[in-house]
């Protein structure tokens, strides 16, 4: 299904290159964990979701990690968005989101993921 997904036409990827992962594969494959080391499950109003993904945010943010994060639909992207930007999170490194749809042209999208931030 991955494969049929990218060489559809609307993404015509033609051609791939595999490299090893740079990570420790217990690691990459580990359930997300809270601080006590258990498995997380938010369940509860949209603040504390929302609290929960900024701390992971912010946690990974700080480990010098790149941070994407992926929706549903855009509605709960909006909602999202549109609550990070009324609480952003204080520190140097935090800048605003960036937001990837398929609203957006191609000049757009490749304009957006050329402003990446490396910290």
């Amino acid at each position: 299904m991955q494969n049929d997904l990218l060489n559809s036409e609307k993404y015509n990827f033609g051609r791939r290159t595999f490299l090893p992962s740079t990570f420790a594969k217990k690691l990459l494959n580990a359930p997300p964990q809270d601080k006590d080391g258990q498995t997380l499950v938010v369940c509860g109003v949209y603040q504390e979701y929302f609290e929960k993904i900024l701390d992971d945010i912010i946690r990974e943010i700080h480990k010098g990690r790149a941070v994407l994060i992926v929706f549903a639909d855009e509605k709960k992207l909006r909602k999202f968005s549109d609550t990070i930007k009324q609480n952003p999170p204080s520190f140097p490194q935090y800048t605003d989101p960036l937001e990837l749809t398929d609203k957006l042209s191609k000049d757009d999208r490749t304009s957006i993921i050329m402003q990446v931030h490396v910290y």
